[in-house]
């Protein structure tokens, strides 16, 4: 298959990858990537779904994401299962991915645990499987892979702006999440970044 650089990035709910990784599709997206978002449910639990859709459109156009696409996969109600996977795996052939950005399996919320183990089948032939974390993400994660986003801070701060239906949950309090990036930064030796445990990195094509 002739693999173009487009990238996946997978979050369970609208705002898991403007969190996790919004300063590194960002990036990415700056360099000639092309990034599609895909968010498996609407968040219905946690707010009114049409909103928080249309909140994270309006998020990941910010961060320069090509297109975003929503799964109608129920909130808190996510497992490992044939259904998910072939709808990645449709994703995945259908964009030529080169690269995914999936959840993490060690967290606290069974939607980023349950996706995260359906994306292992789901991109088995995708050359570059990186996890990132999130606010649920426990002690167990263990990154090896970092992306400098001092460029991209700004921009993950106003499209997390546009989740306005959430704006009272602790996990969007800015500082911390500065914070937390500045942690990685100085883990990779930079001002800020973020960070990514990988499950499969093809490394001469991130060159070529």
């Amino acid at each position: 298959m002739n693999l173009e650089k487009n990238i996946l990035a997978i979050g369970a709910h609208p705002d898991d990858i403007e969190l996790g990784c919004g300063g590194t599709v960002s990036y990415l997206s700056s360099i000639g990537y092309e990034v599609y978002c895909v968010f498996i449910t609407r968040g219905e639990k946690g707010g009114n779904p049409v909103l928080r859709e249309k909140e994270s459109q309006k998020a990941c156009s910010i961060l320069g994401a090509k297109e975003v696409f929503f799964g109608d996969f129920k909130d808190t109600e996510v497992s490992n299962s044939r259904d998910l996977v072939m709808f990645l795996e449709k994703l995945a052939i259908e964009k030529k991915a080169s690269m995914a950005l999936i959840p993490n399996e060690k967290d606290t919320h069974q939607d980023h645990r349950n996706l995260s183990l359906s994306c292992l089948p789901a991109f088995r032939k995708t050359p570059t499987i990186l996890s990132y974390e999130s606010p649920s993400t426990t002690s167990g994660f263990c990154p090896q892979v970092f992306f400098d986003i001092g460029e991209h801070m700004e921009t993950k701060r106003l499209a997390l702006e546009e989740h306005i239906t959430q704006k009272d949950r602790d996990y969007l309090e800015w500082e911390a999440m500065m914070n937390l990036a500045s942690y990685r930064g100085n883990q990779a030796s930079s001002k800020y970044a973020e960070a990514f445990e990988p499950v499969r990195i093809q490394a001469d094509y991130l060159f070529k």
